[in-house]
């Protein structure tokens, strides 16, 4: 409750003795606000109770800040036994903005996968943007991008076209028109937002009219 730094050091003490209920403590070390609390937070991650590395997962949130340390960890979760865990890993992932988490996001983002996690990675997808990094293939996360707004679910729709309006890959902007002409649903709005948002700096006059 005072949120203050100062306390990490003995949180983290009291982490490795576990005479204290873990969630409480890790809740603790995310109250600090303290970059010296995340590595502590992250190694709880490897715990094989899943109570516990949700607990941990939720402290993160306000250690993460721009932190890249806690990337590898967080691909790594993308394939958690816990749902709950996935999701939050899949959404720091785009805090953070991690390159390299590009082609595990692209995958969740696809069907198979829960709604709850494919808007994780989706909404992800669009804050890492068009970051360049090992293995990063933007056109493959576009591409599943317009995949979802021509499939659906509708949940996913205005994810999708916001994800895509943040990357502005001009690689979509021959699709999307087509498209556009074709769709009476209720997705038609949500596929103008995404070509409008793609067109910025590309003022190809026959896409515009």
């Amino acid at each position: 409750e005072n949120a203050d730094a100062r306390a990490t050091d003995a949180l983290t003490a009291e982490l490795e003795r576990g005479r204290v209920a873990m969630p409480l403590v890790l809740a603790a070390l995310g109250a600090t606000h303290d970059s010296n609390a995340l590595v502590p937070v992250l190694g709880a991650l490897s715990n094989k109770d899943a109570a516990i590395r949700l607990a941990a997962m939720e402290a993160l949130r306000p250690l993460l800040g721009s932190d890249a340390r806690a990337g590898d960890v967080l691909i790594e979760h993308l394939t958690d036994d816990d749902l709950e865990v996935r999701v939050l890993a899949a959404e720091y992932l785009g805090t953070v903005k991690v390159a390299a988490a590009v082609p595990k996001l692209t995958a969740l983002a696809g069907p198979g996968n829960p709604t709850r996690l494919r808007l994780a990675a989706i909404d992800a997808l669009g804050e890492v943007g068009t970051q360049s990094g090992p293995g990063v293939n933007p056109g493959a996360a576009t591409k599943v991008l317009v995949d979802v707004l021509r499939e659906g679910p509708p949940e996913l729709h205005r994810a999708a076209a916001t994800a895509l309006s943040y990357i502005a890959d001009p690689s979509v902007i021959p699709a999307l028109p087509a498209q556009v002409a074709a769709d009476r649903g209720p997705t038609r709005h949500a596929l103008v937002r995404a070509l409008g948002a793609t067109l910025r700096g590309h003022p190809r006059s026959e896409e515009r009219r």
